[in-house]
């Protein structure tokens, strides 16, 4: 199961719960304040895939390469850095209203 790191606006103490968990009603284990842990995804992941995208069709128009494997090769590659960018995303807590 994939992990993420949350840190506290108020105490700024960091917590790790489940990556999959898009909203948590809760409270922080040092300053128990009930906070809403939501998840912030930076445009950032989005860039790289596109400069992937970008740099992969140029070399195929270039080399005019239309073999599968190639392609299957730049799915997995930019799948490893789209889930290698997540996992290093630091999500914060938003305070609960």
């Amino acid at each position: 199961m994939m992990k993420n790191k949350r840190v506290c606006l108020n105490c700024k103490k960091e917590m790790i719960l489940p990556y999959f968990l898009n909203k948590l009603e809760t409270s922080c284990e040092e300053c128990g304040k009930e906070y809403s842990f939501k998840n912030v995804h930076s445009k950032k992941t989005w860039g790289y895939f596109l400069i992937l995208s970008i740099c992969y069709l140029s070399l195929q128009f270039i080399f005019k390469n239309k073999n599968i494997n190639s392609i299957l090769f730049f799915i997995y590659f930019s799948a490893i850095i789209l889930i290698n960018n997540f996992m290093k995303e630091v999500v914060q807590i938003e305070k609960s209203e």
